[in-house]
């Protein structure tokens, strides 16, 4: 009788997802120390469904532990499950809040607006309303110190993360990408063009200067792009037609969305969240294709050397040929700000992804920024 028993307790919680994981850092390896990682802000829930059994029973116990303000226990509580929701998120940030870590605190925040929503089936946020409670939490929070960005000291020590803060202006043009299948920013291809004129005689070179400095009105000549600083009247009308707008009248917040584009072997749109009493937050979401592997990306750099704060919302594997190489696509969260996306209006944006096993350029178009600026006020 026992027997039985013990065997269908063991069905119910491979059904249910009665399994723990516990966390990782931001390149995907484990960690057993927990509280220096949750500290700094490199604590990562990934554990989903199979999770979801083991959270249920944790609820009452993180919850209580959130209502006696008993941070430490609350955070190693949430990271000994390791399930990752809206709810967990939260309570990771609350717990840094908590303990005096600030921006370990607002990372979690962020971490929570784009992980599984707790109420996604069944209503499981145990009295909180997200991401309403989430917003509130990340308003009341003092605004990030404006510091420069460090030189690490050694290969292990990561360089901090500088966020809602806005990096000086482009000192130099940027270079057009490396990568052929890379859509290369409109400043890449003015640059090209200036440095390819140098070349050739002065009134050759002074008649490209000229051609140059009317792109916008020879527009109409097709294989030519629209002067970044005078964006094509057309093309933004379209490309601000397809940004997707929507309001949810109960958590009185408003989301944007640009149409998707490619850049290279990954797919990009620009996001916004803004809820009716705060400023909008801005994210960039990738979508990065490898045909064969993972490359467990963990940071960002843009072209003038500043590091951009870096979600990892998901991992899925596609299509597989013949059970041997399958597709890997990895989904990531680039936040910035409004201020760093106005600065880039007429430059686009050139970033580096970073991985453990491999890097990618991709390119953010100045005509993308435009008019979901445009749009986003």
């Amino acid at each position: 009788m026992n027997i039985k028993f013990l065997l269908f307790t063991t069905c119910i919680c491979l059904l249910s997802g009665c399994a723990t994981r516990g966390i990782q850092n931001p390149t995907g390896t484990e960690v057993i120390d927990v509280m220096p990682v949750f500290l700094n802000g490199d604590a990562r829930l990934n554990c989903y469904t199979s999770c979801s059994g083991s959270w249920g029973a944790s609820r009452k116990t993180a919850k209580g532990l959130y209502e006696q303000k008993l941070w430490k226990d609350l955070a190693i509580e949430v990271a000994r499950v390791g399930h990752r929701s809206d709810q967990t998120y939260f309570y990771f940030g609350q717990a840094a809040e908590g303990l005096g870590n600030i921006d370990a605190a607002r990372i979690y925040y962020k971490l929570g607006l784009v992980s599984t929503k707790c109420d996604n089936v069944f209503n499981n946020c145990d009295g909180f309303v997200f991401p309403k409670d989430i917003l509130d939490a990340m308003n009341r929070l003092p605004a990030p110190a404006k510091e420069e960005l460090s030189i690490p000291n050694s290969k292990t020590e990561s360089p901090p993360v500088r966020l809602d803060t806005s990096p000086e202006p482009l000192k130099t043009e940027a270079k057009a990408p490396s990568e052929s299948k890379d859509r290369p920013s409109p400043i890449g291809e003015i640059a090209q063009t200036s440095n390819q004129d140098s070349k050739k005689s002065p009134e050759v070179a002074n008649q490209g200067k000229k051609n140059s400095a009317n792109l916008e009105e020879n527009f109409s000549n097709s294989s030519q792009q629209s002067s970044p600083n005078q964006l094509n009247d057309e093309r933004r009308t379209a490309l601000i037609s397809k940004i997707k707008i929507e309001y949810d009248e109960f958590k009185k917040l408003t989301t944007f969305e640009t149409d998707p584009f490619n850049t290279g072997l990954s797919v990009v749109f620009l996001r916004a969240w803004k809820p009716d009493a705060s400023v909008a937050m801005f994210q960039i979401y990738v979508m990065d294709l490898d045909p064969g592997n993972w490359r467990y990306y963990h940071s960002t750099w843009d072209s003038d050397g500043n590091k951009l704060h870096t979600n990892q919302i998901d991992r899925d594997i596609g299509e597989c040929i013949r059970s041997r190489s399958c597709s890997h696509t990895e989904h990531l969260g680039i936040d910035v700000s409004g201020n760093y996306l106005s600065k880039h209006r007429e430059t686009g944006i050139r970033l580096k992804l970073t991985g453990k096993t491999g890097e990618r350029v991709i390119s953010i178009p100045a005509e993308q920024i435009d008019a979901f600026l445009t749009v986003v006020k």
